[in-house]
């Protein structure tokens, strides 16, 4: 932009006179992260939802397709299926893979989609899938004691206090119910926990 100054009137005036060449821009408006991330509760609720159910069907699904097929069947047909889906959802929205230099990720997929996978299924040959469900439910624990040694995250001496009760609780049930040994708990328990050490 050119400026001069016009003294026709008496009066010193500014005139703004804009080159050939000159692009306008137009003035940038800020938005709160607030407003530009604002979550869509109802979607978040449906998918969670979504998510739970189909969680809950895994350990009965799972228990019969033992019926016609191996628990290692099970855990890389698992595999399969999911790598296909991650590759079309890649082609469709055009996105390329990232080179991941951390070993977490690679350490968290292989729990996830091998180690959980093959311990489930495992289990599901000697225990109900009820029972499972119920052994499975220390889940959460595990997950927030993971979360606070690898992510760092803390949480209050009551929640922990209150995790501590609920795995008491669950461990209190598998030995009492344990299906296959007189001493309550059994191979099928031990294949439960590792396979929910390996989800969380």
């Amino acid at each position: 932009m050119l400026l001069r100054r016009n003294r026709t009137f008496g009066e010193p005036k500014i005139a703004i006179a804009s080159r050939s060449n000159h692009i306008y821009s137009p003035p940038m408006t800020t938005h709160s992260p607030a407003a530009s991330r604002s979550p869509n509760l109802p979607l978040a609720y449906t998918l969670g939802l979504a998510g739970v159910v189909i969680f809950g069907v895994t350990l009965p699904v799972t228990r019969l397709a033992l019926t016609d097929f191996s628990p290692w069947f099970i855990t890389f047909a698992r595999a399969l299926l999911g790598a296909g889906a991650a590759l079309v959802f890649l082609v469709m929205s055009r996105r390329r893979l990232r080179h991941v230099q951390d070993g977490r990720i690679f350490l968290a997929g292989l729990f996830l989609i091998f180690g959980f996978p093959a311990f489930m299924a495992l289990a599901m040959q000697t225990v109900p899938a009820s029972h499972g469900g119920v052994v499975l439910g220390i889940l959460p624990i595990a997950t927030a004691a993971i979360a606070a040694l690898v992510a760092g995250e803390r949480h209050s001496r009551r929640f922990w206090l209150l995790c501590i009760f609920g795995a008491i609780i669950v461990t209190a049930y598998s030995l009492g119910r344990g299906e296959g040994t007189s001493h309550g708990a059994s191979l099928g328990d031990l294949w439960l926990l590792l396979a929910g050490l390996c989800a969380s």
